[in-house]
């Protein structure tokens, strides 16, 4: 039976059984020696741990719709996530969009527009009700992270 520890945030997890809580597994070209389960962190949440990660994760999101000039958000590209400043919301009276492969069409979506200091803008389009990770004060993140903590601890070893 694995230890049970936590992470940073106060999330179960174990060692990662991969590479031993080394953080390294076998060598390739691309990522050099970093294990690809834990991704160099030595340990990985168990499904309680991720069961109330993922509940923590989702309170911190919010439609786009709900997103206006001034808020932060994070943005995801190829290379990096971080958060940046909205600078502007337009409602584009009809679209197109991309889901696996295949284009869609609707009948309205929203571009925000951000900025970053280091990164520039960037923009994201999308349905009202696609979701997005809104930049919150430390107050609320620290609520929400008590509540998804708390949730943590009514979870059976399944994450049920």
């Amino acid at each position: 039976m694995l230890a049970t520890l936590t992470d940073k945030l106060g999330f179960e997890c174990v060692t990662c059984s991969r590479c031993g809580g080394t953080g390294q597994y076998s060598y390739n070209s691309r990522t050099g020696t970093t294990c690809f389960q834990c991704l160099g962190a030595k340990i990985v949440r168990t499904k309680r741990g991720r069961a109330a990660y993922t509940r923590y994760t989702n309170s911190l999101s919010v439609p786009l719709a709900d997103i206006v000039v001034g808020d932060t958000m994070q943005v995801e590209d190829m290379a990096r996530r971080y958060f940046a400043r909205v600078v502007e919301v337009t409602l584009i009276p009809a679209c197109t969009g991309q889901m696996q492969g295949k284009t869609f069409e609707m009948p309205a979506c929203l571009r925000v527009t951000t900025e970053h200091a280091k990164y520039g803008r960037s923009g994201l389009q999308g349905g009202f009700d696609t979701l997005v990770r809104k930049g919150w004060d430390a107050d609320t993140k620290a609520a929400r992270l008590a509540e998804a903590l708390a949730f943590q601890s009514t979870l059976n070893a399944k994450g049920a």
